[in-house]
């Protein structure tokens, strides 16, 4: 069982890679539960509505239309149980290296992200949220 679902959530964090990478809301919406929260500590304590997000990525030209190589890391996975994943992850856009950590919840036969709280490492600082 925990083989199939470390295969499951590989296949979730790599679809929220490629949405990043391509400005793809298709991606960024099998991968994102609409109800997720995400939090962003880069300058204190913001809650980022998942819309804001959405559109976000839909306007801005993707690393991929600009011909930029893919930089991201799975670089741990915690299961939590069978069907609740902590994974930490980073991601370059541009110049912005960001770390996050992804709350995914077994969703029928696929995992979603619930939560997102990360941080970009260029912004952020080193005070109390």
């Amino acid at each position: 069982m925990r083989g199939s679902s470390a295969a499951a959530v590989a296949v979730a964090v790599e679809i929220y890679f490629q949405a990043l990478h391509e400005g793809d809301v298709d991606k960024f919406d099998t991968v994102f539960h609409s109800s997720a929260n995400l939090i962003d500590v880069s300058d204190g304590f913001k809650r980022v509505l998942l819309s804001e997000f959405r559109e976000k990525l839909k306007n801005c030209v993707s690393p991929a239309s600009a011909g930029k190589l893919r930089e991201d890391e799975l670089i741990f996975v915690d299961f939590v149980s069978k069907d609740i994943v902590v994974a930490k992850v980073r991601s370059k856009i541009d110049n912005h290296t960001s770390f996050n950590h992804l709350s995914l919840v077994r969703v029928r036969d696929r995992f979603m992200i619930v939560a997102k709280t990360g941080f970009d490492e260029r912004r952020c600082r080193r005070s109390n949220v």
